[in-house]
Order: C-alpha cells, then structure tokens, then sequence
C-alpha cells in the first residue's frame, strides 16, 4: 500500500492520506511509528497547505460548487464506489478545503468523463473571489 501524509503545522502533527487519519505526536503510538518509518525509509510529507480566505472554504461550501444534478449523481455513483463515497464524506466533514489541496484536485479530476466535463473541474477548482470591500459611506456631519 502507497502511503501518503502531509504536515498539519510546524510541530509536527500529520494526516495520513489513504484514511484522512490524523496521526498524534505520541511516539508510542502504532501510526506514530508507521509514519517515523517511512519517513527514515527516505520519504517526505507533502507540506503544510496555507489557509487563505481565497482558497479555503468550508466542506459545505465546496460542495454546493456542485449544482445539484452534479451531487445526485455523485450520490448515486457513491452507492457502489467506496472512493467516492470517502471522498464525499470527508468533504462534508472537513472544516476547511482548498482547492490547492492535490487529494481535492485529485477527486475532483476523478469525476472528469463521467459526472463533470474538464471545464467544469477547472471552474469547481478556480479559487473563490476575494470577498470585496465595500465602499465606505462618507461620513456628513450633523
């Protein structure tokens, strides 16, 4: 099995691609060992995925980029794909996605040809407008 796992912030708190297994510091710990050794092995954790207002949405957000069509097909489909169905739920779960994240992209291309066109992966991966600032209301005095 193709492990891979990415730094959750600089003390070195890790999640474990293949289950989305947040692996703790505890060096007694079975998944603790496991990733201590692969990393001896010579392998590297993908790095820290910056959190921005421009990237970083909600798990609910991201998914109403899907219209509805989309998501009833995606529901459907998960019924007999496990893969889909994980990716699903740890979408819903998640408290913040980013599109730069490669396990978001990944999903995503997954559907291209059977639930999305390739444009329609590159719209639901563009990153969200900054939110704009509205013009300040001149102040008159009284």
């Amino acid at each position: 099995m193709v492990f891979f796992y990415r730094l959750l912030d600089d003390k070195g708190t890790v999640k474990r691609g293949v289950d989305g297994a947040v692996i703790p510091l505890d060096p007694s710990n079975r998944d603790r060992q496991e990733y201590e050794e692969w990393v001896k092995e010579g392998n590297t954790p993908a790095p820290i995925l910056p959190m921005d207002p421009i990237s970083g949405l909600s798990g609910t957000a991201f998914i109403n980029r899907l219209t509805f069509p989309e998501q009833i097909t995606i529901c459907t489909g998960a019924q007999t794909n496990a893969q889909m169905l994980l990716w699903m739920i740890r979408l819903a779960a998640a408290l913040t996605v980013s599109v730069d994240d490669p396990e978001v992209q990944q999903g995503v291309q997954s559907l291209v040809g059977t639930v999305l066109t390739k444009d329609r992966a590159v719209e639901i991966l563009t990153p969200a407008d900054p939110p704009k600032q509205a013009a300040a209301e001149p102040v008159v005095p009284v």
